[in-house]
């Protein structure tokens, strides 16, 4: 659907109108689940926590009631990885003052997404360079810093096999961000922080990636 091609242009706005209209006009409750994690995702990237945790409910109720195993992974696949970032995503983001005890049961909460994500993600070759980057950043969450490197050259390594250069460029970027906030000197194939973000950067230029640029050049302002 043209939600998905939008989707990876992160033409956001547009991608959101366009999953709306196939979610109202298909009746099939499959492609309503797979309608509603997709959903889920560009409500997360816009910065929609709650549209995205109502999209994400609807979701779990619908393929509670469908059963799992009377879905096709193609179609679960989009609410799982999303249930995954939106797990991800408060787990990295909680305040630095925030309790032991919020901090624990929100990474076991990510923990547990992340075992679903990847295990769909086996599946649905798609999914995997996303996937392999979020568990990347969880492992990196939860300082783990050589088994991040390895999750995240294996997207890169999924990116290049499926010829999905936004991704790879993703890939890139989002860690070296972390790299660069970094002790030491890791190094992500062959490149340290700042050569990640501009291997990125040259992709996301190439590509025309005007969202993804943007957040490079916020992310070098925050730097400066």
């Amino acid at each position: 659907m043209a939600a998905f091609m939008l989707l990876e242009q992160r033409r956001l706005v547009e991608a959101l109108e366009a999953l709306d209209l196939y979610y109202t006009t298909r009746h099939e409750e499959p492609l309503n689940l797979l309608a509603l994690g997709t959903g889920a995702k560009i409500r997360l990237l816009l910065g929609d926590r709650d549209g995205a945790a109502a999209a994400l409910s609807q979701a779990e109720a619908l393929l509670r009631r469908l059963g799992r195993s009377n879905v096709a992974p193609y179609h679960q696949s989009a609410y799982l990885v999303s249930q995954f970032l939106f797990d991800l995503t408060a787990l990295e983001e909680l305040p630095d003052g925030a309790g032991r005890r919020g901090r624990w049961a929100l990474a076991r909460r990510a923990r547990r997404s992340a075992r679903q994500a990847v295990a769909i993600a086996r599946r649905i070759a798609r999914e995997q360079p996303e996937v392999y980057r979020l568990a990347g950043h969880l492992a990196w969450a939860s300082r783990r810093p050589a088994r991040a490197v390895s999750l995240w050259s294996r997207s890169l390594a999924m990116a290049r096999r499926l010829g999905m250069r936004p991704e790879l460029a993703r890939t890139y970027f989002e860690a070296g961000q972390r790299l660069a906030n970094a002790r030491g000197s890791l190094i992500l194939d062959g490149k340290d922080a700042a050569g990640c973000i501009e291997t990125a950067r040259a992709l996301f230029e190439e590509l025309g990636l005007e969202w993804d640029l943007a957040r490079v050049v916020a992310q070098r302002r925050h730097a400066a």
